[in-house]
């Protein structure tokens, strides 16, 4: 999975570096993205998740065919475990 999301040009941004930054948000970012931060952090380190910046360009598609294009682009990525 990693190597797809990889290949296709978005950009993975490991565990150890979510928490990292989630961190550093939380110590220094207005009180809203602070309370964000924290409760991401929970979440990030419950499930060990990683996050992924992705990279897509919907440029010259029709606001209605957006979600037929999300599917077809974005469900690759997903498993059902």
């Amino acid at each position: 999975m990693r190597n797809l999301v990889n290949d296709d040009g978005h950009v993975l941004v490991k565990h150890e570096e979510l928490i990292k930054r989630l961190r550093e948000t939380a110590l220094s970012s207005t009180k809203s993205d602070r309370a964000r931060a924290i409760q991401a952090q929970r979440y990030a380190r419950r499930r060990l998740e990683c996050l992924v910046d992705w990279n897509f360009s919907i440029e010259g598609l029709e606001r209605k065919d957006i979600i037929t294009w999300s599917f077809d682009n974005i469900q690759k990525y997903f498993r059902k475990v």
